[in-house]
């Protein structure tokens, strides 16, 4: 570069790359928007454009579509040069047009907007539809450059229409809302004719920026109208509600329209505005009215039943509505008045006064059973009132617990009576009934001195019941027996069978008593239980007496008799008074008991002798 053109350079304040200085920029003459100046430096064949303001933003310069990428970008009052042409230029997001010439600069002139207020919250600007996302944000306070237009504010998302001209400042005032209360709860702040979502909320006694306007403000969905000036604070006062009680159960705050508006633990406090709720504690309920800057104290009492822990009792209303519930020896919290307290079905009257814990005093029934307690899925016994309505029911040795009175107990059932007293055990001692045998391949039944069946058991197990006169029966023989408390009853049976030299045991034998009543039967060398007694079996239609001994086993010996050489023709068996026995064929071992038996085969008969424990074969 020679000397005579480095000198203009120095003259115009020309940059390496071309670009004008800002020593030029503040020598250039300001003119309005859209009047040009005459420009002159070595590259007067190009143009420039500047936008005017405070040199804190940028603006970006983009072809007449206003699309692509950017050609130039610069602070406010900073140069941008580019060829001659038409252009877009946006300044936070607010657009002009620009025609560059070449020699000349084209000035664009930006105005200001701002929020005063407390400089903790931001400003959104939006277009004048105040739709679509935000052109730019700034905090209270600070300023935003744009060009002229007009704008939306929106600051907590209250909102104000704002004209920005060129050169000017233009500055919304806002305004503070506050709830005054406990800092507890928190606020939310609304339109004033409520549509949309809430606006911003904050705890009681913290403060909310807005634009200037009407709102309305919700502390735990109670309600009331806030006018916002610019430059003022409008502070508004709740009440608070607060239940004194145990500090257990909860208490919910209604309006007058019964819709539920915010509920916490007794003896703690809700803030609500002023008006008329109802309060409820388990569903009891009472009326208040609640003034700003006061407590309303509401005082609950309770009910409790002692006992063991372990049932539950309700309380309901004298309507019948059931309230609420909890085990014996806890608390149900309830505002003044007269319940009915229920245990098992069991029920007592109580009258509770504010702040008083009103205690009914249940008592313990059981019954209990001698020796080893039954399994998991033994007897229950069940538990009715006078009336015969069914209360409630525990397997033996559980306690159901009972407001006092008179009551009838069934075990299996067998009755018995029981007195209840407050705070006291009544135990009902049962006994049991057992059969005991060698075998357990049946089961006894029991029955009451009325004869009805009262229920059954295996051999060798227990039948619970109630001290009484009994009948057993076993295989349809009958023994009575009488059951003390807390002792076992046993009766002992014996067991029948009939010995075969077959192991398996081919033949049925069958059991009868003294009246020919079939009692039982079963294979040879298997057994039937059965009470001491005499008994008849029979095999294959042969007879023989049995005695029966308590806790022994009566086996009578048979014998098999065998036929040979009848091919597959039938032939008859008979006993020696001429009873046909047996008819069939072939060649079987035909089990009876020892005795002489004749077999005809056609024409022809033999005589046998069939001995215990033996086989005796005939031939044909």
């Amino acid at each position: 570069m020679d000397d005579a053109a480095a000198m203009e350079r120095r003259k115009w304040d020309i940059k390496e790359d071309g670009k004008i200085g800002l020593e030029e920029a503040v020598r250039a003459l300001r003119v309005v928007a859209g009047i040009q100046e005459d420009i002159s430096h070595p590259d007067a064949d190009m143009g420039v454009i500047t936008v005017s303001g405070t040199g804190k933003d940028s603006y970006e310069v983009y072809d007449s579509t206003g699309t692509g990428e950017p050609l130039g970008s610069a602070k406010t009052n900073e140069d941008v040069p580019l060829p001659p042409g038409e252009y877009t230029v946006f300044l936070n997001k607010s657009v002009q047009t620009a025609v560059v010439q070449a020699g000349k600069k084209e000035i664009l002139e930006a105005g200001i907007v701002s929020v005063a207020g407390t400089g903790d919250d931001k400003f959104y600007v939006y277009d004048e539809t105040g739709t679509g996302d935000s052109l730019a944000y700034a905090k209270v306070n600070e300023e935003i450059e744009l060009f002229p237009d007009t704008y939306t504010l929106s600051l907590n998302k209250s909102r104000q229409n704002i004209t920005v001209e060129t050169g000017i400042k233009a500055v919304a005032v806002a305004g503070l809302i506050s709830v005054s209360g406990t800092g507890q709860d928190t606020f939310y702040i609304y339109d004033d004719d409520l549509s949309g979502d809430s606006l911003a909320y904050a705890k009681t006694n913290q403060d909310i920026e807005l634009l200037p306007g009407s709102y309305i403000a919700s502390v735990n969905n109670t309600r009331e109208t806030a006018e916002v000036e610019p430059g003022e604070k409008t502070v508004l006062t709740a009440g608070l509600v607060s239940v004194s009680g145990n500090g257990k159960d909860d208490f919910y705050v209604y309006d007058t329209a019964g819709n539920k508006l915010d509920y916490a633990d007794t003896n703690k406090e809700v803030e609500v505005f002023s008006g008329d709720y109802t309060v409820a504690v388990n569903e009891t309920s009472q009326q208040i009215a609640v003034e700003s800057g006061e407590k309303t104290v509401l005082t609950a009492g309770s009910i409790s039943v002692s006992g063991t822990g372990t049932d539950d009792f309700y309380v309901y209303n004298t309507e019948g509505k059931q309230l609420d519930y909890t085990k014996t020896n806890g608390e149900v919290e309830v505002f003044p008045g007269t319940y009915v307290v229920r245990v098992n079905k069991t029920k007592q009257t109580a009258t509770v006064q504010a702040g008083e814990k009103r205690t009914l005093a249940a008592g313990r029934l059981t019954v209990l059973s001698p020796g080893e307690a039954p399994s998991y899925f033994g007897p229950s016994y069940y538990v009715y009132d006078s009336d015969g309505n069914k209360l409630d029911s525990s397997s033996l040795n559980g306690e159901i617990e009972l407001f006092p009175g008179s009551y009838r107990v069934l075990l299996n059932d067998t009755a018995q009576n029981a007195s209840v007293q407050a705070g006291e055990e009544t135990v009902l001692l049962a006994g049991t009934l057992s059969v005991s045998s060698t075998s357990a391949n049946t089961s006894f039944y029991v029955y009451n001195s009325d004869e009805d069946e009262l229920g059954h058991a295996s051999v060798n197990s227990r039948f619970y019941v109630f001290p009484g006169n009994y009948i057993v029966s076993l295989r349809t023989v009958r023994q009575n027996a009488r059951v003390y408390a807390g002792e076992k009853t046993v009766l002992e049976a014996g067991t029948l069978s009939v010995s075969s030299i077959s192991k398996t045991g081919n033949a049925t034998f069958y059991v009868y008593d003294s009246a020919w009543n079939k009692l039982g039967y079963a294979s040879t060398n298997k057994e039937v239980e059965m009470f001491p007694g005499t008994y008849t079996l029979r095999l294959n239609d042969t007879e023989k007496a049995a005695m029966v001994q308590a806790g022994k086993n009566a086996v009578l010996a048979s014998g098999t008799l065998t036929v040979l050489r009848t091919g597959t023709s039938y032939y008859d068996v008979y006993d020696s008074d001429e009873n046909k026995l047996y008819h069939t064929s072939g060649e079987k071992n035909i089990e009876l008991f020892p005795g002489a038996y004749k077999v005809i085969f056609g024409d022809e008969n033999l005589s046998a002798e069939v001995r215990a424990g033996q086989n005796t074969e005939v031939s044909f």
